[in-house]
């Protein structure tokens, strides 16, 4: 089924480079639960040429605990030596710390184009895929099975991270910084538990 973007944001700095997205919800509510695969993603060829795509998938679960979920469709583009904000806002403060999980995909993030970090509301975030200082890396560290489960994703990142809110907050600032590295960022999430 051919699903075409409903949006698409070229590269201001580099030509032939884009995000594209579409909503696919009702494809994935007609078709259910199951395995879900892509083909056919415009990309160049040769150097410097990347691709790949990410799912945000926001489902109801009556047996887990009650959380905010926010998303954003913003595309970010950093250049080496540069930084940018996403702001998730609308939280309602809380008397105590709140588990949370954010997320992004990104593109041509490069392994060992350090240092970069990802902050959430002054935060740094990290993982297991992901150093502090290298979170650009083309890994992909997202719950469930991939298949392929590839280690190297030729530049494309979709990862998520462990946070926390802390009391008070009534937004999440994820804060992008890097000073070797260019990427392009999109799709990101957050999750709260209430």
């Amino acid at each position: 089924m051919a699903v075409p973007a409903s949006r698409v944001s070229p590269d201001p700095s580099v030509a032939f480079h884009y995000v594209a997205s579409a909503d696919v919800t009702a494809i994935v509510a007609r078709g259910g639960a199951g395995t879900y695969t892509v083909a056919d993603v415009q990309t160049g060829t040769g150097r410097n040429m990347f691709g790949g795509w990410a799912l945000q998938v926001v489902f109801r679960d009556p047996a887990a605990p009650l959380r905010l979920i926010g998303l954003a469709d913003q595309v970010v583009t950093l250049n080496r030596g540069a930084s940018a904000k996403v702001e998730l806002d609308g939280l309602a403060p809380s008397t105590a710390a709140r588990p949370a999980a954010a997320s992004f995909a990104a593109f041509e993030g490069d392994f060992s184009r350090r240092p970069e970090r990802i902050l959430l509301n002054g935060a740094t975030l990290s993982n297991a895929g992901n150093a502090s200082n290298d979170p650009l890396n083309g890994s992909i560290t997202t719950p469930g099975v991939r298949n392929p489960a590839f280690v190297n994703n030729f530049g494309f990142d979709a990862d998520r991270f462990a946070t926390v809110i802390a009391p008070g907050d009534t937004e999440a600032d994820m804060t992008i910084t890097t000073v070797n590295d260019r990427a392009r960022m999109a799709a990101f999430g957050l999750a709260v538990t209430l």
